[in-house]
């Protein structure tokens, strides 16, 4: 799933895990990727979790024994 956001972030791991290097906080993480990542990427990124990966998601959540909200 790591690989499907970063293409649709138009980023790659190895950016991100720079970036994960730098910033401290999910706060420098939010505004890192704010910055270099148009909103209309990361809401196709958001859209294509939510539509097409949602069961992948909530098995993993069932795997780990996370209730469903």
């Amino acid at each position: 799933m790591d690989r499907g956001v970063f293409d649709r972030w138009g980023i790659t791991a190895r950016v991100f895990d720079a970036a994960l290097e730098s910033c401290a906080t999910d706060a420098e993480i939010a505004g890192w990727l704010k910055a270099r990542v148009p909103a209309g990427r990361r809401d196709e990124a958001n859209r294509w979790l939510v539509e097409e990966k949602m069961a992948n998601l909530e098995r993993q959540d069932a795997e780990e024994g996370v209730v469903p909200a």
